[in-house]
């Protein structure tokens, strides 16, 4: 059946609308985040710049849809428009989702993580998520869980996957602590307070309001539905592993999300990236339209409510 121009049309004009509204949203410091790999450098270029901030954000946003059309470009059950689409409102629904933010960076990180698994590069999936860690201190908690999309990839000797993806994780972090060494003879001091940041948790810190309790609870309940429907759906083995892999992440993601999540530092992006993927392969190829169609316009409806929050 024919989509009408409406279910269209309409998600492009509420993103673009969000984009507007994300304009005049307060600048969000980045300074308030502590970056491993800018640790010693001048930053106050983005500390208060909200033209600069918007413009790498931006970019890094530009960056993560470029790195899914790679995942995705393979299968034709897997709609590239509808991912982009469903994971930019999703992203829409923090009102400063256009300015710079150190999770894109390992957003971006973990999108070619999962290529990479696909094509069965271990040790450079591993090697881009302790990259990752180096832009965000607590991602290095994702390498070990990570351990578990290592069947998915195919790979016939788990031992040897196993000792490229510890190689590929040590590689970023022994050049870093030479480079500390050597330059600022800090490498102890760097160390220390990496620890301090990854052990970090503040459980429940950020504070939700009725607006986001709505969006996650119906995003949830979405995301479920979707994970099921994919689990059913009978798809070609690239598209199984893939969907698998998004699986898995939400799953290894919620905890790193409930201990980690702040209002400084949203960390929402990465939890839209796979949920994207999963709402827009069941919306795509579910046959109830009708019911596709209703679950798509709430999911409109929460996101237009909790972006305009800010302003209430």
């Amino acid at each position: 059946m024919r989509t009408p121009p409406i279910y269209r049309i309409l998600p492009v004009a509420v993103l673009a609308a969000m984009a507007a509204v994300a304009l005049f949203a307060p600048v969000r410091s980045v300074t308030d985040s502590w970056i491993p790999l800018m640790s010693g450098l001048e930053m106050g270029f983005l500390s208060d710049n909200g033209t600069v901030s918007i413009l790498l954000g931006t970019g890094l946003i530009g960056a993560v849809l470029f790195s899914l059309f790679f995942l995705l470009r393979r299968s034709a059950a897997m709609k590239y428009p509808a991912v982009a689409v469903i994971f930019l409102l999703l992203l829409s629904s923090i009102p400063t989702f256009l300015q710079f933010n150190a999770v894109y960076v390992m957003l971006l990180l973990l999108v070619w993580t999962h290529f990479c698994i696909v094509e069965k590069q271990i040790f450079t999936a591993f090697m881009l998520l302790s990259l990752a860690s180096l832009f965000y201190a607590p991602a290095i908690w994702l390498a070990p869980l990570s351990l578990i999309f290592i069947p998915l990839s195919g790979a016939p000797d788990s031992l040897k996957s196993f000792v490229k993806a510890l190689a590929g994780f040590l590689l970023p972090h022994v050049y870093m602590l030479v480079f500390r060494w050597m330059t600022f003879d800090d490498a102890g001091i760097y160390l220390i307070k990496f620890w301090e940041c990854m052990k970090d948790i503040t459980l429940f810190d950020r504070e939700f309001e009725l607006p986001s309790l709505f969006m996650f609870i119906y995003l949830a309940y979405l995301v479920c539905r979707a994970s099921i429907f994919a689990l059913r759906s009978s798809t070609s083995k690239l598209v199984q592993a893939i969907l698998k892999m998004q699986i898995l992440s939400l799953a290894m993601l919620l905890p790193f999300f409930v201990c980690f999540d702040r209002d400084v530092l949203p960390l929402f992006p990465v939890m839209a990236y796979p949920s994207a993927v999963l709402v827009a392969f069941y919306l795509s190829n579910y046959t109830n339209t009708k019911r596709s169609r209703a679950e798509m316009g709430l999911l409109l409806l929460s996101v237009i409510i909790n972006s305009l929050s800010i302003f209430v």
